[in-house]
């Protein structure tokens, strides 16, 4: 069986909880680069843009769904 890992050899979650979804948008709107963030933590990046609207438009709480 393998594991999937982060580029910093962190292992990835199987599902991201909302605080580790927080963390990703928080990245994003600091500046990071969505395409590294997506191609680091492996994640579709039409899937961080989802969180990151769901977040703006919600906050927090929208992102435990």
């Amino acid at each position: 069986m393998t594991v999937d890992k982060t580029e910093s050899g962190a292992e990835l979650p199987e599902r991201w909880s909302a605080g580790k979804k927080t963390e990703v948008v928080l990245r994003l709107l600091r500046g990071e680069s969505l395409e590294e963030v997506s191609r680091e933590i492996q994640v579709p990046a039409h899937e961080l843009e989802e969180w990151r609207r769901v977040f703006l438009e919600t906050g927090a709480e929208g992102l435990k769904r």
